[in-house]
């Protein structure tokens, strides 16, 4: 065994690299996290690990045992946590070492074929690529998935040079197999080349071993997590159930031609990626914004010419690497290689979204066979000229000199943030994961927000500076009638809505829309809104934004919604579309314009920005909500090419349906129009034609509503009870007194509920609580309702409301004794 001093003479090339690679690693940290959930759901997973939880999202109002994400990551941290509990700098220290293993594992392998000297500019090329060094100082679970596919090859290489078919390293590389596959789900592409090249090779024992034991372990995993672990009656969204929905084919496609069509679309997505541009990734649109906050003139210069060269950079790779890959042919393992590369791109390609980390897996593929075909060009040209010993090093740098020039810029801002947070949150064109101030909001929320309260927020690091207080994650993706639902049965008091693009918030459309609930913002915490109800506050009023810039897309896409709303759905769809001009790759902007062309029926284009939505990264929120919406068009299109009235009235009330449950109140009312002056006999229509109308607040038309319901069955229960609600409603805009109004609107709250409508049952029992909060009736009616929803702290609260003002009642007080026993 050689000593340390010959090891490091030896190595000296790759030593250096890795310890400038951590050095600017080092400088890279910081408190925040760009990827959001993921990045927190793992750190929450570890802390749990660490603290002998187990796997348990226990930030979250009801404690979460299902695992979104590929486990093994969580499991990797959890030592770090063990020390430094929700930590994101000791995670992301951790992560970093790893990435410099996947660096040091990649020399190794590299030297192997082309010498250290060759392996050490290819480890430079890897290494300073700026999405490695980007992703790799993220809790994420990038950087050691590599490591693993390195350390696969290592482990294959010293296996096929051992005499036996089974020793030590292929035993090593059977327990390894299924980690890679717990730690990112498309590992199942290595597990496959393993046991593609094992069955070339006719080791046939060596194939079945590789092939079930990580099967068997996934399949472990699978029903803890489905089964054993996953919350009744919740649905529960994993990976595997994304890839098994149809998002670019309708319903009743077959599986298959989804997928063929979904592969095509990641294909044209991805090509340039592929044929070299994620050697330069500062030009990919996914990272720019990290590049360019106050870029100097020289990098300005250096990446304009890196993108007015991209036809010639790919198209040098490729000769490059497929010149490589060809004298790659006739290696040790080629078909492994080989294998691996297109089931991995087969996955990646399936998957529904599209983000530059799924390709960072085949960054180590690429240089490899880059390498390969720069040092046979290289052998290529000593024939004619003498290449200098050094030119190698040389052309090396110069070609890394713009990777250089961004990981550069990052470092700059970074440390910028690091030493002022409050300033750089003020500079223009900033990410918004800059803007955050977690310590001014975690300060003011430890201060201020009682520890019983529930924050609801799309990003979840705020349970690292929010203490014990429980968050709700919501989706900023939901629907209206979702988001409503979610802040009343977990009682939010506060949202965390910060803006995620320009100068737009999360959530905004939704708070600007919701009946229910106004939000005031918290001045000395940024971002933060206290949530208040509409119901129980009527008194309260916000005045709307009203005046729009017609110049910034984030105003033009504001003003777009509002006439999207309206009903204005022409003047909707020329505003979003020039506001796709100014912001061609924002899925908020393509959503809104899709949702405005569907409404028009114009289904030239439909298709079209559907299509661009799926291809821009970031956007599966807004796929799912095209999805339904998608639904709901094709209902509306089907129903204008059938002449029977009857089933075109039928199939508009479907869409109408799908259309309410999105929070398109105004369309929903509007395409059940013609229900009445086509004197339809559908009870049902009538019925859905009389609440969308009512729920509006266009008495008269329901009452036309109520008409001809009359005329249909007025010996309904239905009937009779819309009448008393007609009653009802009268009765309260009578009266005067809340002593009065409160049972009248409880009256109403039950009769809602007995129609099936139970949202609006809740709307009017909080009404009647709003006129009399000591109404015994109505906080019972609500205890009750809470009851059978999944958050007991709310029937709790009633419950505790009743017993103060009724000591005896029987209801509550059998309640808070079976909920405190659960507890």
């Amino acid at each position: 065994m050689p000593d340390m001093g010959t090891f490091v003479k030896s190595h000296l090339g790759i030593i250096l690299v890795i310890t400038l690679f951590l050095t600017l690693g080092a400088l890279r940290l910081n408190d925040l996290s760009f990827y959001t959930p993921d990045s927190c759901r793992y750190l929450v997973w570890g802390n749990s690990l660490a603290h002998g939880k187990g796997f348990v999202d226990d930030t979250q109002p009801v404690p979460e045992r299902f695992v979104i994400n590929a486990p093994f990551y969580a499991v990797l941290i959890s030592p770090v946590e063990a020390l430094f509990p929700l930590s994101i700098i000791a995670a992301k220290v951790w992560t970093l070492l790893l990435a410099a293993l996947a660096t040091g594992l990649f020399y190794h392998w590299l030297s192997g074929f082309h010498g250290r000297n060759v392996a050490v500019i290819g480890s430079v090329i890897f290494a300073f690529n700026p999405a490695l060094l980007f992703l790799g100082t993220e809790v994420l679970s990038d950087a050691p998935f590599i490591a693993a596919l390195m350390l696969t090859m290592f482990l294959l290489a010293r296996s096929e040079a051992s005499v036996s078919p089974v020793n030590k390293y292929f035993i090593i590389l059977v327990i390894l197999s299924p980690c890679i596959v717990l730690l990112r789900e498309t590992g199942v592409a290595m597990a496959g080349a393993l046991v593609v090249f094992y069955c070339l090779e006719r080791r046939w024992w060596n194939a079945a071993i590789i092939l079930l034991v990580p099967m068997l372990v996934y399949l472990g995993w699978y029903l803890r997590n489905s089964y054993w672990a996953g919350a009744e009656g919740k649905v529960l969204q994993t990976n595997l159930t994304l890839i098994s929905k149809h998002f670019v084919t309708p319903e009743q496609t077959p599986l298959a031609l989804e997928l063929m069509k979904r592969a095509w679309f990641s294909l044209q997505t991805y090509a340039a990626d592929l044929c070299g541009r994620l050697l330069y990734p500062l030009v990919s649109s996914q990272l720019t914004g990290l590049f360019r906050v106050d870029a100097s003139g020289l990098y300005s210069s250096v990446s304009g010419l890196v993108s007015g060269s991209e036809i010639l950079i790919e198209c040098l790779a490729v000769v490059l690497m497929t010149t490589g890959l060809l004298r790659d042919i006739r290696k040790q393992a080629f078909w492994l290689r080989l294998a691996f590369i297109l089931l991995y791109c087969l996955v990646i390609f399936i998957y529904p979204v599209r983000d530059i980390r799924f390709l960072l897996p085949l960054l180590p593929f690429m240089v490899f066979y880059l390498v390969g075909g720069l040092r046979a060009g290289i052998g290529w040209g000593k024939k004619f000229f003498r290449v200098p010993a050094w030119a190698g090093i040389v052309a090396t740098l110069i070609l890394m000199f713009p990777n250089f020039l961004g990981i550069g810029q990052v470092l700059a801002l970074n440390l910028r943030y690091c030493r002022a947070p409050a300033e750089v949150a003020k500079m223009p064109g900033l990410p918004m994961i800059y803007r955050y101030e977690w310590n001014r909001v975690g300060d003011w929320i430890r201060r201020e927000v009682p520890e019983s309260s529930v924050i609801a927020t799309p990003v979840k690091d705020l349970v690292v500076v929010s203490g014990p207080r429980k968050v709700l994650e919501i989706d900023p993706g939901v629907s209206l009638p979702s988001f409503d639902l979610l802040l009343r049965d977990y009682q939010v008091g506060y949202i965390f809505a910060s803006a995620r693009w320009s100068d737009l918030r999360d959530y905004e459309f939704l708070m600007r829309e919701s009946r229910r609930f106004w939000f005031e913002p918290v001045m000395a915490a940024p971002n933060l809104m206290k949530v208040h109800s509409r119901l129980l506050e009527p008194r309260v009023t916000v005045t709307p934004h009203a005046n729009f810039d017609t110049v910034r897309a984030s105003e033009l896409l504001r003003l777009g919604r509002l006439g999207l709303i309206s009903g204005d759905y022409s003047g909707a769809a020329d505003i979003l579309s020039r506001a796709l001009i100014r912001a061609p790759q924002q899925p908020a902007v393509l959503y809104q314009l899709l949702v405005a062309e569907m409404m028009l029926v114009d289904t030239s284009s439909v298709p079209r920005l559907y299509e661009r939505l799926l291809s821009v990264p970031q956007s599966l929120s807004y796929a799912e909500m095209a999805r339904a919406q998608w639904n709901a068009y094709r209902l509306v299109a089907a129903s204008g090419g059938t002449p029977d009235i009857e089933r075109k009235l039928t199939l508009r009330g479907q869409a109408a349906r799908m259309y309410w449950d999105l929070g398109y109140y105004h369309r929903a009312a509007e395409l059940l129009r013609d229900v009445i002056s086509a004197h339809s006999r559908n009870f049902e229509l009538a019925a859905a034609g009389l609440f969308y109308n009512l729920q509006n607040g266009d008495t008269a038309e329901a009452r036309r509503f109520l008409t001809l319901l009359h005329s249909i069955d007025d010996t309904s229960r239905v009937v009779r009870d819309f009448d008393t609600l007609f009653t009802i409603n009268r009765s309260v805009l009578s009266e005067s007194s809340p002593s009065v109004k409160s049972p009248y609107h409880l009256k109403g709250a039950k009769l809602y509920a007995a129609l099936g409508f139970v949202q609006e049952a809740v709307d009017e029992a909080e009404r009647s609580l709003e006129e009399n909060p000591a109404n015994v009736g109505t906080l019972e009616f609500l205890a009750r309702y809470y009851d059978t929803r999944t958050y007991p702290p709310q029937t709790l609260r009633y419950c505790r409301k009743i017993l103060s003002l009724d000591p005896e009642n029987r209801f509550a007080r059998t309640k808070i004794d079976s909920l405190t026993r659960a507890e």
